[in-house]
């Protein structure tokens, strides 16, 4: 598609804007956003004056060591490389991180400042939204407006006193949404929404306690794997290499299952996934070790 929105305005492309701006360059109604917005096809975002709650991120790989740098740092969403929301912790602070989701994320306690996108946000019957860190009163999730391709999830919740609304001129459209609607209008195709069974992605993926108390436990006890691992290699060495004295996964799963209950005892039968935790085990030392 060779036109776009910001050609034809013959302006350089904006991050957010207002309502009234967006309807300009987007040659329609106030009305019409407010509906695309009930119909779950577009997001609302909004700037955040120093709200407390806290940010919630999910990864898909382990980042356990970097917990503490994390919670040293003032900028969280610098380092985690988002641009445009600005999440401040409380560096240094002990609860700083209260809550360890096992290796794959983290909870820090803190004040956005910036651009966040409201998750769910849809304008009431007042033309506003309603803010409360009670969520069947009103929002209190909130989205970055952007995030690294590391992050499988991230959200704030606010967790503040205070109960507000934000009118229409304290909210605004992103460039995605401009885009998008630009997009439909030119294909003259209706955007995905609840009517198309597609509404837009904007909820967080929420933590289960139910399913973070299992992998908690499926945590510890690959740790006791690994840890009853090296003590077999060490004294059993020659159960777990072939002839010529090379380390074979296979082997080394097989004398890890025959003398597990001698280093402590874990919950696994399966040699061949033990050989595969005993593989992924090495290459992380080995790369560890090279990095030193």
């Amino acid at each position: 598609m060779d036109s776009n929105v910001w050609k034809e305005n013959r302006i350089a492309p904006l991050e957010y804007c207002s309502f009234e701006r967006a309807a300009k360059l987007l040659n329609c109604e106030c009305e019409d956003l407010i509906h695309w917005n009930k119909i779950g096809a577009i997001s609302l975002a909004f700037e955040p004056k120093n709200l407390a709650g806290d940010l919630s991120v999910s990864f898909y790989e382990n980042v356990a060591d970097n917990i503490e740098r994390y919670n040293l740092s003032y900028n969280i969403t610098a380092d985690l490389s988002f641009y445009g929301s600005i999440f401040n912790s409380k560096r240094g602070y002990k609860e700083g991180v209260y809550f360890h989701q096992l290796r794959y994320g983290f909870n820090f306690s803190g004040y956005i400042n910036g651009l966040w996108i409201i998750s769910s946000g849809v304008i009431n019957e007042n033309s506003g939204i309603f803010i409360s860190n009670e969520k069947s009163n009103g929002c209190c999730l909130f989205q970055p407006i952007n995030k690294s391709n590391e992050i499988c999830s991230t959200f704030f919740i606010y967790k503040g006193d205070e109960e507000f609304t934000l009118g229409l001129s304290e909210l605004f459209i992103t460039r995605l949404d401009i885009e998008k609607i630009w997009a439909a209008t030119i294909l003259g195709e209706p955007m995905d929404s609840y009517f198309t069974g597609k509404p837009r992605e904007d909820k967080p993926i929420l933590p289960n306690p139910v399913s973070l108390t299992q992998s908690a436990r499926h945590d510890r006890n690959r740790q006791r794997l690994e840890s009853a691992a090296k003590k077999v290699l060490t004294n059993h060495r020659d159960e777990c290499v072939d002839k010529s004295g090379k380390l074979v996964f296979t082997k080394w799963a097989s004398a890890t299952l025959k003398y597990r209950n001698n280093y402590g005892g874990f919950i696994h039968s399966s040699q061949r996934g033990i050989s595969k935790i005993l593989k992924e085990m090495q290459e992380e030392e080995t790369a560890q070790h090279s990095a030193g």
